[in-house]
């Protein structure tokens, strides 16, 4: 993003004891400081596209800086929550600093109380517990029959048995997201990239969401060959992600529409559509914010799109979601064609 006679600018900002981001226009990709990389998330060197950049930041900071960025306002300031953390931000438009449009700077608060914190805690130990608790009930209830003298299985203890392992799958994915995003925040997270079949790489994350959910059929269409260069078992990860976000937003028996196609740029693209009720207008520029949650959304811990984004972006794709409310919403990926 620098150029020789921006490199000043980078070297300041390095030297700044607050985390700080030089910001680009619509296109221009932004550059954080060594702080700003270890507060959002991302690799020390890593210059943020538009894209990831809105998916670390919380809509709150997002919403201000695109009015600063669009001259709608020279400065906002506030405070957000940044992976659990309260921040305070101060952000101000930038004139004279080639391919920067406005600053960004983040002071995390201290705090001697740790609400912040203490509250995200208390909003993932409840959604950890909800099937913890339809575990040791089910347990319970099949302990009382057969302590009772029962010795043959009946319809009904199949369907418990069913029951206690969707929610010990439920309660496993969100341990794996925590950790995760533990590994993402801590720049952890390495892809091994080859030449895939997309098609195979697809196909094989769709059998394997079929095999756990059978409340909605997915429907794959693929009509062309679609060589990739990608990290297999990391697509795999974003496809899960994607299935599984389609599905807890469809009504039971509507399908999910999976699309592979060509795209411009010498890029593959894969599409998950539902037919759900779509996204409200106003969650939509936030659905791939790490800890989000839609307005009435009762799923997880708003992690899993964030990770999606992220292993995306890291190998060298773009994600984005396409919603019309009330008739479904339809997100894609796209990766490097090989």
């Amino acid at each position: 993003m620098f150029n020789a006679e921006g490199a000043w600018l980078y070297r300041a900002m390095q030297l700044m004891p607050a985390a700080v981001l030089a910001v680009g226009g619509a296109d221009v990709d932004t550059v954080p400081n060594s702080r700003a990389a270890a507060l959002l998330g991302v690799a020390d060197d890593q210059s943020l596209s538009p894209v990831v950049l809105r998916a670390v930041l919380p809509h709150t900071i997002s919403d201000a800086l695109d009015r600063v960025q669009t001259r709608e306002s020279n400065y906002e300031e506030g405070e957000a929550i940044i992976g659990g953390r309260a921040v305070a931000y101060y952000i101000a438009s930038v004139d004279d600093a080639p391919g920067v449009v406005a600053s960004l700077i983040l002071f995390p608060r201290v705090s001697t109380s740790g609400g912040e914190h203490a509250d995200f805690l208390s909003f993932a130990a409840h959604e950890l517990k909800t099937p913890l608790t339809a575990i040791k009930g089910g347990a319970q209830l099949l302990r009382r029959r057969f302590k009772g003298g029962a010795r043959t299985l009946e319809a009904r203890d199949l369907q418990l048995f069913d029951m206690l392992s969707e929610q010990v799958d439920r309660l496993a994915g969100m341990v794996d997201n925590l950790l995760e995003t533990s590994r993402l925040s801590g720049g952890r997270i390495h892809t091994v990239v080859r030449r895939e079949d997309m098609r195979e790489v697809v196909a094989a994350a769709v059998a394997r969401h079929s095999e756990r959910r059978r409340t909605n059929v997915v429907r794959f269409y693929d009509k062309v060959a679609a060589p990739v260069t990608c990290d297999r078992t990391r697509v795999i990860q974003v496809m899960d992600a994607l299935l599984q976000n389609a599905a807890d937003h469809s009504h039971p028996g509507d399908p999910i529409l999976v699309e592979l196609k060509l795209a411009p740029h010498s890029e593959v693209q894969v599409s998950v559509c539902d037919r759900g009720p779509g996204i409200s207008p106003s969650d939509q520029p936030h659905v791939f914010e790490r800890f989000y949650r839609g307005a009435g959304s009762s799923h997880g811990l708003g992690l899993g799109m964030y990770i999606a984004a992220q292993l995306v972006a890291l190998q060298g794709g773009r994600i984005w979601v396409e919603n019309d409310p009330g008739v479904g919403t339809n997100v894609s990926f796209t990766l490097p064609e090989a």
